[in-house]
């Protein structure tokens, strides 16, 4: 009875790390279907989880971004 209890245990465990990780995949294909489809249809922020030129800091006003203007981006 003892070995069936701990198959029992180690099937549950099983179970739920592939559930994670089809979760995990699911949720990393709909963002990136996401940002996908904003890239098609020109929106601006379509790539709001790529990191941005400034570190990820916003720029203060009045100063520029490395790189080119504070407006560049959303060309």
């Amino acid at each position: 009875m003892f070995d069936y209890e701990l198959h029992r245990i180690q099937q549950a465990e099983l179970l739920r790390e592939a559930a994670e990780r089809r979760l995990v995949r699911q949720v990393l294909s709909a963002r990136r279907s996401a940002r996908r489809a904003a890239r098609r249809s020109g929106r601006p922020g379509g790539d709001r989880d790529a990191p941005s030129p400034g570190g990820g800091r916003p720029a203060a006003s009045g100063t520029r971004r490395p790189g080119g203007s504070a407006l560049a981006h959303r060309a």
